[in-house]
Order: structure tokens, then sequence, then C-alpha cells
């Protein structure tokens, strides 16, 4: 059998194509829902007439219902008022006036000897006074505490503290230093100083004066603040930028708070 020449073969497939696209639209177009609509190119003519309104017919009055008759019966009947009494009044009294006398109006006049008078002494005595603190627990007069920084579920080592406690003539004086330890000395160096100044009172201790240094001894890393009692006021702030806020009641600075908490716990 001798090989099909390239154009008759490529003639072939364009004619076999052509005749499968031929059938396709054939099928398409004789199928029921692929039917094209007529063309009717013809126009149309609409005439539009106005039909005669319906007449109205007049509305028939409703029947009126029937009234319904009340049926009184025996047990129902109004009863006849019973007659009024008659009061025999004798010959020469007075008739009574119709009209009606109040009582006279009673007066609650209170005697100087009834009349309780209010004075400060006596509402000090009704009123219960201001319960009085309790007492406080003891104080030592010196103590130095020193603590262990631990990091971790290991507890290692990081870095210590000291607190120097000490009273003197009512007052008392708290110092506060912490520093690292080890390898964190290197990384972190210099210490945290904190000093607390201050009265001690019935309440406990009230500051006076409290400085906290952070790292190098200089004026920029120094932070201080004053406690004015007289004016309610505190200052706190370094020096150049201190601002002063509202002093309330049984306040405590940073160092002292814990001491005081000692005291009253």
């Amino acid at each position: 059998m001798k090989p099909v020449p390239r154009p008759a073969r490529t003639r072939r497939i364009f004619l076999l194509a052509l005749a499968a696209s031929l059938l396709v639209h054939l099928l398409l177009l004789a199928a029921p829902s692929w039917q094209l609509p007529a063309d009717d190119t013809s126009d149309t003519i609409i005439q539009a007439r106005l039909a005669p309104l319906p007449k109205a017919f007049p509305k028939t009055a409703p029947k009126p219902k029937p009234r319904a008759k009340r049926i009184r019966s025996a047990s129902t009947r109004p009863r006849p008022a019973p007659p009024e009494p008659v009061i025999a009044v004798p010959e020469g009294a007075p008739l009574a006036s119709a009209e009606v006398v109040a009582p006279p109006e009673t007066r609650v006049v209170s005697t100087p000897e009834t009349a309780v008078e209010t004075t400060p002494e006596a509402v000090a005595e009704v009123t219960p006074g201001a319960p009085a603190p309790l007492p406080l627990n003891p104080m030592p007069g010196k103590a130095t505490l020193d603590y262990d920084m631990l990091l971790g579920a290991d507890g290692a080592r990081v870095g210590k503290t000291r607190y120097i406690w000490q009273i003197n003539a009512g007052r008392y004086s708290l110092t506060g230093i912490t520093e690292g330890t080890g390898l964190v000395k290197l990384v972190q160096p210099g210490k945290l100083v904190q000093i607390s100044l201050g009265r001690i009172t019935a309440a406990g201790l009230a500051p006076d004066d409290y400085w906290i240094q952070r790292g190098k001894p200089t004026p920029d890393k120094t932070t201080a603040a004053h406690f004015n009692y007289g004016l309610k006021i505190v200052t706190i702030g370094k020096m150049s930028e201190a601002v002063g806020v509202p002093l309330l009641d049984d306040s405590q600075d940073v160092l002292s708070v814990t001491f005081q908490l000692a005291q009253i716990v």
C-alpha cells in the first residue's frame, strides 16, 4: 500500500472536520429547545379603546340588628330601700346644725424643763469616737538584712541586696543597696542605692525624703522625692526637673513601704 501524499492527507482531514462541524450545527438547529424565532418583520398595529365605567349601584342600608331584651329575674329585682329611722326629738330642744365643727387644733409646746439642749459635749457623748490606731509591731533600734537574688529553677545567684535600718530620737534611717554578682556584674556594673529618711509616728513611718540612684553616683542618675506635710505636696523628680503632686494620707516611698507593712501586719 502506497503512502498517501501529504497534501491529499491534509485535505482529507479538513473535509472530515468540516463535515463534523456541519453535522453538529444541524443537530443543534433541529433540537426543539434551539429553534430560532421566526423573523416577523411586519409591524403589528395595536388599537387602544377606553371602555365606559360600570354604573354604580346604590348601596343597600344594612338591616338593624334586633335589640336584645333584658329579662329580669325575681332574684335580680331591686329591693326597696328600708325606711330611714325617725328619731324623736323632745320639744324645746335646739336642732343640731348641719355644719360640722372641727375639733380644736392640738399643739405640742415644749417647756424649758422638757426641752433638750444640744451642745457639742452632748453630741460628743452620743457619737462614738474614732477607733484608736492598732498597736505597731516593735522594730529594732538597728538591723542589717542581707538577701540573695536567685534566677531560674536551679537558683543561680545573680545579685545581692542589703538593707540597713536604724532608729535615733524618733526618726528612722533606711538604706537599700542592690548590685549584681558574677557575670551579671560584668554586664551590668554599678549599684542601685535607695535612701529613706523620716519620722516614726503612732501610725507608723512618715517619710520626709527619698533618694534613688541607678548606676554611677552622678546627678543625672539620681531621683529625689520630698514630702511636705504642711502643704500636702510631694515633689518628685531630678533637681532640675522636679514636679509637685498632691500628698495623700499615709503615703510611703518605694523603700519605706516594706518596713511599714512589717509594723502593721
